[in-house]
């Protein structure tokens, strides 16, 4: 059987997740996918300051 989501994301960096998350605020179903391995996702994200202070990553990428 296959997931229905009303929304399809791509990529987890600021623009994806910022998307992913007014989508789901706005009760869409979402589904967001990135081709990096778990441990790189974030995109360019992942260089800066506000990446580094993020501590709770497994509850965001679940």
């Amino acid at each position: 059987m296959l997931d229905r989501h009303d929304v399809l994301v791509v990529g987890t960096g600021v623009a994806g997740l910022s998307a992913a998350l007014a989508a789901h605020q706005s009760g869409a179903s979402v589904l967001v996918i990135d081709r990096a391995p778990q441990d790189e996702y974030g995109g360019n994200t992942r260089y800066t300051e506000a990446f580094l202070r993020m501590t709770d990553m497994d509850s965001v990428f679940r």
